[in-house]
């Protein structure tokens, strides 16, 4: 898995993004944003591996997001305020790396 072309494209796409104060009110705790972030970049990796179609792909993200009770708004700005800042971000991506790196169970392909 291409786990650095990942995180290198999170972080290219993020670097134009405004600056906030402090952290969203909506601001999803580190611990659970690693781990849907990871679950996302995946899942994105089993749908392309499986050949299937990015409405799949959508769909599945949308479960993921809705099974974890986060909405879009609260992934976004929480992806946008670690992007703000190069060392939160560094330390985010390198937390990141190290899960993907970590075995995952095996699926089977989303519907």
């Amino acid at each position: 898995m291409k786990i650095h072309m990942f995180v290198a494209v999170a972080f290219m796409s993020a670097l134009g993004s405004c600056r906030h104060e402090g952290p969203p009110d909506s601001l999803i705790d580190k611990p659970r944003f690693v781990q849907l972030y990871c679950d996302l970049l995946r899942n994105a990796q089993r749908v392309r591996d499986w050949g299937q179609d990015s409405v799949v792909a959508r769909r599945y993200a949308d479960s993921v997001m809705a099974s974890a009770g986060i909405t879009d708004e609260q992934f976004e700005s929480t992806l946008r305020w670690y992007n703000e800042d190069i060392e939160r971000w560094r330390e985010f991506s390198e937390e990141v790396t190290r899960t993907l790196e970590s075995p995952a169970p095996a699926t089977s392909p989303p519907r």
